[in-house]
């Protein structure tokens, strides 16, 4: 009991915003883990509803008020690999929904490579590269 009321306010919060995060980044794990070892067009039913929330949630993860979480990284790089795998297990007629999404991440985060962590940078490019192996027509304009 001593042990909780030792820490002051501060800490707690962003020691519970860390493990929120860290929980949110497991869960987009477990899920591409799951597309992955799917089969193909498998989870195209609950590609508009779950699976694109959970994206954009994590996304969007750390954003808004005065704080902005300095772990936020983590789960934008697990969304990020994600859609990765979405591109890659789920036929491009259903992802028109994800595009507007992944597209507007990777304008976030290419255009500034110093401001972002080197992992994060790293999943961008290769969502783009997967984009562009897998779907040349769709992204060669």
């Amino acid at each position: 009991l001593a042990g909780k009321f030792g820490k002051s306010a501060s800490t707690g919060f962003f020691a519970s915003r860390a493990a929120e995060a860290d929980a949110q980044a497991d869960l987009l794990r477990r899920l591409t883990f799951a597309l992955w070892a799917g089969e193909h067009n498998l989870y195209v039913g609950a590609l508009q509803g779950m699976l694109l929330e959970r994206l954009v949630e994590a996304f969007k993860f750390g954003l808004g008020g005065s704080h902005a979480v300095p772990v936020r990284w983590v789960v934008q790089l697990q969304a990020l690999q994600c859609a990765r795998m979405l591109a890659v297990r789920v036929a491009p007629e259903h992802l028109t929904s994800l595009w507007p999404i992944a597209m507007s991440e990777l304008q976030r985060v290419l255009p500034s490579p110093q401001s972002v962590q080197p992992a994060l940078l790293l999943a961008a490019c290769q969502l783009v590269d997967t984009l562009l192996t897998v779907l040349p027509d769709d992204f060669s304009a």
